[in-house]
C-alpha cells in the first residue's frame, strides 16, 4: 500500500465518525475547503510492516509532493502536518465504503 493510500485510509475512517460534523461546520461557515490536522488520524491509522506509523506514510508523501490523488493534499506547517481537501470531496468520502 503506498503512503497515499494509507493516509485516505485513516482519513476515510476517520470521516465516517466525524465527516458530518465536519461537512456540517464548514458549509454553514460558507468555507469552500477544510483543513484536517493530521494527528486527528491517528487512532484511525491501521499499521502495516511498511508504515507502523501514520507519521511515516505522511513522512514519504510529503516528500513526493503530498498530493492524495484527486482528493486534496498534505501540507506541512511548522511542526505540524494537515489534510486540505474541498468540502466537496469530504462529502464524496464519506459516501466512498
Amino acid at each position: 500500500m503506498s503512503a497515499a493510500e494509507v493516509v485516505l485510509k485513516a482519513l476515510k475512517a476517520y470521516l465516517k465518525v466525524h465527516g458530518d460534523r465536519v461537512a456540517s461546520l464548514a458549509e454553514l461557515t460558507g468555507q469552500r475547503e477544510v483543513v484536517i490536522e493530521v494527528r486527528a488520524l491517528y487512532r484511525y491509522h491501521e499499521p502495516s510492516a511498511r508504515y507502523p506509523r501514520l507519521e511515516a506514510a505522511i513522512h514519504d508523501l510529503v516528500g513526493s509532493g503530498g498530493r492524495l490523488a484527486d482528493i486534496g493534499e498534505v501540507i506541512v506547517n511548522g511542526r505540524a502536518a494537515y489534510v486540505r481537501l474541498p468540502v466537496a470531496k469530504l462529502r464524496e468520502l464519506q459516501r466512498d465504503p
